[in-house]
């Protein structure tokens, strides 16, 4: 069952197939007193008022339009239920939801070198951001307030926990994320060293950086 309602001493219920079935608590009702309508599909709620001759339902059903039932009227024979007395479509807004920055985001980056990270958002479809702000970014890196993209070149090396925040028609979130600036590794020339390699009658200077193969320069 999808779902339930009651008017009086009537119950509807709604199948997961998106039939109609119809009791009475006392279990003796005909069709006709339950008034279940025929032919009636695709229901996926339901909700009913009134009682006795006043009683009414509603159905919403899966391609948006609302069928109604009850009131004082011929239900029929005993034996045969009368159809819904009316079906009409109605329009749904579906306002956008709050942003979320997802949880538990990092980025690293190296002093002096060129940054870029845009933090990722979930469900971001249904949930847009129309702006960014953020709080505590590393000396040099700059917030693009309507991309989100963090962009530059820090100076200084750390760890940063910058607050992040978006803002869209749904709402505003704020989420810490953090940040690993690195000190750029130096280059000392005292440990550039060079060996003289042969490949057949070919001869090359090659030049390493520690244990690390730079180049080789033909000879």
């Amino acid at each position: 069952m999808t779902s339930i309602a009651k008017a009086d001493r009537k119950y509807f219920a709604a199948k997961n197939d998106g039939s109609l079935v119809a009791w009475h608590p006392e279990g003796y009702a005909p069709p006709a007193y339950l008034d279940l309508p025929l032919g009636l599909s695709g229901v996926t709620a339901l909700a009913g008022a009134g009682g006795g001759d006043n009683s009414y339902f509603l159905a919403l059903k899966n391609d948006g339009s609302v069928a109604g039932w009850g009131g004082s009227y011929t239900y029929g024979s005993s034996t045969s239920a009368s159809a819904p007395n009316f079906t009409t479509s109605i329009g749904f807004s579906i306002a956008e939801g709050v942003p979320i920055i997802t949880a538990g985001q990092t980025a690293s980056g190296v002093v002096g070198t060129a940054f870029s990270k845009t933090f990722s958002l979930s469900d971001s479809a249904n949930r847009p951001v129309t702006s960014w702000s953020a709080t505590g970014l590393p000396d040099g890196l700059t917030l693009n307030i309507t991309t989100g993209q963090i962009t530059g070149s820090a100076t200084t090396a750390g760890t940063y926990e910058t607050m992040l925040t978006a803002t869209g028609p749904g709402g505003t979130d704020s989420e810490a994320v953090s940040i690993l600036i690195s000190t750029a590794i130096p280059f000392f020339l005292g440990n550039l060293k060079t060996e003289t390699v042969y490949a057949g009658p070919i001869e090359a200077q090659a030049v390493y950086y520690g244990s690390q193969l730079l180049w080789n320069v033909p000879v």
